[in-house]
């Protein structure tokens, strides 16, 4: 794990996804524009393109507006 950014982005995106609603190349777009390209590794954007979020841990609209971020 370099400096957290393939662990902690995984879980980042993952959040993403299942919170706010991105799509997974929003979201493999996101992580990619936080890590630098030389460590833009597939096996972490195809972990994060097969993230699939759990309708019962869904937030509501309201929730939705107030902590995801417009990307």
């Amino acid at each position: 794990c370099w400096f957290g950014v393939h662990a902690s982005g995984y879980v980042v995106t993952a959040a993403l996804k299942q919170f706010c609603g991105l799509s997974d190349e929003a979201a493999v777009a996101y992580w990619n524009s936080n890590v630098p390209k030389s460590i833009q590794y597939p096996k972490v954007q195809n972990m994060v393109r097969a993230f699939r979020a759990d309708p019962a841990l869904a937030i509501s609209p309201e929730q939705r507006a107030r902590v995801c971020p417009r990307l």
